[in-house]
């Protein structure tokens, strides 16, 4: 085999490669996966000791997981939330803030680190697998994931 031709031979493999490789990233692109996960969701103000199918406010539910981890953030599997007051003021329409319809209600919560953001300083502080707890502005903590 001459120099010519195992050369040709190098750059269609290559090319190959490159094309296979190409490809894979397109489909990659082309398919969008939604996760899911359970939350406690509010849909109408009312009264929170009551089920849904009760005529009350609140239901477990499945609802789109967050799909980016901000990239100073983390993505935390949340083993508990707490249930406080004020979360009970908040479903009830009685609290200074008023989100939006539907949310997720719950402030504080505690779990473990499942993903970190790209840009999180203090990597030899938080690490994936590590137990935390934390607030969640706004609510959001009666979820599966924060």
């Amino acid at each position: 085999m001459s120099l010519f031709s195992c050369v040709v031979s190098v750059l269609v493999r290559l090319v190959r490669l490159l094309a296979s490789e190409i490809f894979q990233q397109r489909l990659r692109a082309s398919v969008t996966v939604t996760r899911a996960m359970r939350a406690l969701v509010c849909h109408a103000w009312g009264d929170p000791t009551r089920s849904r199918a009760d005529g009350g406010v609140l239901g477990v539910e499945d609802v789109p997981a967050p799909s980016v981890v901000p990239p100073k953030g983390v993505r935390v599997n949340v083993i508990c939330a707490s249930l406080n007051y004020a979360d009970v003021l908040l479903v009830r329409n009685r609290y200074q803030e008023k989100p939006a319809l539907p949310f997720i209600p719950g402030g504080e919560f505690c779990g473990v680190i499942a993903e970190l953001g790209r840009d999180v300083e203090n990597a030899k502080t938080f690490a994936v697998g590590q137990t935390v707890a934390g607030v969640v502005v706004g609510g959001g903590a009666m979820a599966e994931q924060v």
